[in-house]
This record gives C-alpha cells, structure tokens and sequence, in this order.
C-alpha cells in the first residue's frame, strides 16, 4: 500500500508541473503580464509577446491583457497581482485566474469632482488586436488625439506599413 501511494504521487508531479505557470514578464509594450502558453493565453483573451521573454518553449510567451477600469472609476491595466506597484482590485474586472486584477494606481477616478470623463479604449483595442495577429504594435506614452471630450482621452496609434523591398 506504501508503494503504491508512492509511485501515484511520483507519476502525479509531472503532470502537476506541467499545469503550473512560468512567472510574470514584461511585455515589449510595457505592460506587466504572466508566462504562460499560447493557446491559454489565448483562450484567457490576452495578448502573447513572442519575444522570447520567458523560460520554456516558444510555447510559452509573455501574455498581457487589456485595460481595466476598477469599481471606484480608475483606469488601470490588467495583470498579476505580484506585479501591481498600486492597487489591485479583485472585483473579478479581468479575464484569466484570480491572480489576473484591475491594477490601478490612483484611488479616485480621472476629471475631479462630479462624473469621470469616460475613457476611450477604441484604439487601445485594435492594438491589442493588431498583437494578437502577430504585428509589432508600439504604444508611445504621452501620444493623444486631437479630439474633443471622450476621444481626448485615447492613445495615438501610428501604423508603418513595409510594402517589401525598393523595385527601383
């Protein structure tokens, strides 16, 4: 019976250690995220960064996931809560495990007293479609575009497209 007890959890850890996940990373875009397969993260709605930034196979990427807005009206980013260096809010705002939070670093929403501008995540999307289809799409803090009201407030996105090369 000893034996036998033994040799199930020897067969068992294997199969235990493939489950488990290879760490958190920083993606190329800067946004914090957790090392995990490629078709989890998938599934999960994240984004993988194949830019060899964790350990394993080249199954295994850098997955980062959108932005968040957390219950009091913050913008924030989702990520692991390891890695949040403000607030984390576990009000389930996120895709993926429990450790996956609207991590925020402010405690009252953005625009002051009375109402929160609301936050324009249009541009914000397409990049993180753009990455999921495998394109290198690099978000430059700062950037804004010159809309009024509610399109102030979203990112710049410049896209270069490479033809191939010169015929001439």
């Amino acid at each position: 019976m000893m034996i036998r007890v033994q040799l199930i959890v020897l067969l068992a850890l294997p199969l235990i250690a493939l489950g488990q996940k290879h760490g958190t990373c920083t993606a190329r875009n800067g946004r914090k995220g957790e090392c995990i397969s490629t078709s989890s993260c998938k599934t999960l709605g994240g984004t993988s960064d194949p830019a060899n930034l964790c350990p394993g196979d080249q199954t295994i990427q850098c997955c980062t996931y959108r932005t968040c807005t957390n219950s009091k009206g913050v913008g924030g980013q989702c990520q692991p809560t390891s890695t949040c260096s403000g607030s984390s809010d576990p009000a389930n705002l996120c895709p993926g495990g429990n450790n996956i939070q609207c991590c925020t670093t402010g405690s009252a929403p953005t625009g002051g007293p009375g109402p929160s501008k609301p936050v324009n995540t249009m541009l914000t999307g397409l990049a993180d479609i753009l990455r999921g289809a495998g394109l290198n799409v690099v978000e430059v803090a700062g950037w804004r575009t010159r809309g009024h009201g509610v399109m102030s407030s979203v990112k710049g996105i410049v896209v270069h497209h490479t033809a191939g090369p010169a015929s001439g």
